[in-house]
């Protein structure tokens, strides 16, 4: 059978942060939703490349490629 793991965290933590409970992020928030998912799912599939896909870093600043912003 397939084993999987679970991604909720990585899933919700980017989103949330991004959102912070402003309907004016709610659009990026969503975006940040969907590119997480699409990022897990390329994980499962074993095609994720590192760096494609911003994330929330332990200090809570988002990270990407070229550094956190």
């Amino acid at each position: 059978w397939h084993l999987s793991f679970s991604y909720g965290k990585a899933l919700q933590k980017t989103c949330i942060v991004t959102w912070l409970g402003s309907d004016a992020n709610k659009e990026a928030a969503q975006q940040a939703l969907k590119n997480r998912a699409k990022a897990n799912y390329d994980a499962v599939m074993g095609t994720y490349k590192p760096g494609t896909c911003a994330s929330v870093g332990t200090d809570g600043n988002v990270q990407q490629a070229a550094g956190p912003y």
